[in-house]
């Protein structure tokens, strides 16, 4: 274990760009005790001197060029794996929001070069073409597409083990409106008003996709607190292999949470021999006006036995009450 420390150790300054970097481990007994010491000598490390970009693919120079000022990258900074991994992050998710559904940071790759300038590298981010698997069962590379929401369809009502048991059966019942272009389906019983999960929607037809739409999407229909599940599917049409801009369907599947429970809580005290005890009833909906209000109402009583310091003589001490709570969901930005 300390030999594998020192491992550790010494790869984590590697990572950092120490990459002269030595560990020493050095164990002292007393007793049956052991002390382990590690000694790290840093030396000088490798910092990066110039930073470049090399565009396999030239479409994507518009969009990574002009902000390059946001690059994890700096010039005299440590050459540190870690900044390297989160610039490649950084790149997939600024080019997922402009369109580039498909782009990962998988096709970001470095190039470094430390042989003319001693402790100095010269770092070349190269951006690579999108692989595309042909009819021929081979790849091609060819410049990333861009997407664009297509069709968008919201399930509101989604049963999942309906939908695995007998898909053909359950999709054919359901129904369809379609309110500003986006389709709104749902089965006999319409649980939740159209507008409420429109207003959460932030993937809208006709625009190009963005990662950061989704994200909001998710969180917006989760903070309803009306579905237990929030399923967000793209799906490209078919015959879109040589088009530079493609169609991206979407599918929403909302599975509700069960909308009314009740909960039973009950408590005993004991407070200087005051001996009593309590009880809660709280109910709660999560859709009372099938517009993802969330109403609780609780009913709470209490009995304590109270005994007088003069007489000796017990008395009761009784509480009753309830509380009743509306939320609201409101998107106010």
């Amino acid at each position: 274990q300390t030999a594998k420390t020192a491992g550790q150790l010494k790869q984590y300054l590697i990572n950092k760009g120490y990459y002269n970097a030595v560990v020493h481990d050095t164990i002292l007994y007393k007793k049956k005790r052991a002390r382990v010491i590690y000694d790290l000598e840093l030396y000088e490390p490798y910092l990066i001197r110039d930073i470049k970009y090399k565009f396999e693919d030239k479409n994507l120079e518009q969009y990574i060029l002009p902000d390059s000022t946001s690059c994890l990258l700096k010039r005299g900074n440590n050459f540190d794996v870690d900044v390297l991994s989160a610039e490649r992050e950084r790149l997939e998710k600024l080019l997922k929001n402009n369109g580039f559904y498909n782009f990962s940071k998988e096709y970001v790759f470095y190039e470094a070069d430390s042989s003319r300038h001693s402790h100095n590298i010269d770092v070349t981010l190269v951006i690579k073409k999108y692989r595309q698997f042909s009819e021929d069962n081979s790849f091609k590379e060819i410049p990333h597409p861009k997407y664009q929401i297509g069709k968008v369809s919201i399930l509101t009502n989604y049963n999942p083990r309906q939908a695995l048991s007998d898909a053909e059966s359950y999709f054919a019942k359901l129904d369809t409106i379609i309110i500003d272009s986006i389709s709104i389906v749902f089965d006999e019983h319409q649980n939740v008003k159209p507008g409420i999960v429109l207003s959460s929607d932030y993937v809208i037809p006709g625009e190009f996709y963005n990662i950061d739409n989704v994200n909001q999407t998710y969180r917006n229909l989760s903070s309803l607190q009306l579905f237990r599940l929030v399923t967000i599917d793209f799906i490209e049409e078919d015959g879109q292999e040589n088009m530079p801009i493609r169609q991206l369907n979407c599918n929403i599947q909302l599975t509700p949470f069960i909308l009314q429970s009740y909960t039973v809580e009950l408590e005993g005290t004991n407070s200087s021999g005051n001996i009593g005890g309590g009880g809660n009833l709280i109910y709660q909906h999560r859709n009372l006006f099938r517009g993802a209000e969330n109403f609780d109402i609780r009913f709470k009583g209490a009995i304590e036995t109270l005994k007088e310091s003069n007489s000796g003589n017990f008395g009761n001490m009784i509480e009753l009450g309830t509380e009743a709570t509306l939320n609201i969901p409101k998107f106010l930005l």
